[in-house]
């Protein structure tokens, strides 16, 4: 009887679904993805960190050493767009339950995926700037998502 029910359930959703088209991921989702992807960045660019002292002899990297900082955004670039063209989900997107994928609802592909780093590091130095604009698009779309044609969806 459950059984029945639930898959009575999902055929519903289905078809809403298929009415309606994607449902768009809210800001605070978004935002918490985010959070948790930075809590596994963050050990992950110590760990890469912890393994390239021993190149520097043991010695602390100074402060304005561009090579260094490179390599950390480099990492941090790896991270994200290889799990956007891997299933369009970091580790905490798939705990929010949200994806991102192109507008047309095709997987990303590797520029898309480049080009959403970027103008998203971009707006979010400034500011914050993509995330503001999401509260006045009807489809609460991120400056980013606008300008890389990608989206921002439930994955429920």
């Amino acid at each position: 009887m459950k059984q029945r029910r639930s898959s009575q359930i999902r055929s519903r959703q289905k078809q809403v679904l298929q009415k309606t088209g994607p449902i768009h991921s809210g800001g605070l989702r978004r935002i918490a993805a985010i959070f948790y992807d930075c809590i596994l960045l963050i050990g992950i660019l110590f760990t890469a960190t912890a393994l390239l002292l021993t190149l520097n002899h043991g010695e602390a990297f100074t402060a304005g050493n561009i090579y260094y900082s490179a390599f950390l955004v480099g990492i941090s670039a790896t991270f994200f767009c290889w799990f956007w063209t891997h299933g369009g989900q970091t580790l905490g997107m798939r705990a929010w339950k949200i994806r991102l994928e192109r507008a047309d609802g095709s997987p990303c592909d590797i520029r898309t995926a480049i080009s959403h780093f970027i103008v998203g590091v971009t707006l979010g130095l400034a500011l914050g700037m993509g995330w503001w604009f999401a509260l006045i698009d009807r489809k609460g779309r991120a400056l980013q998502d606008v300008i890389c044609r990608t989206r921002v969806i439930r994955a429920d």
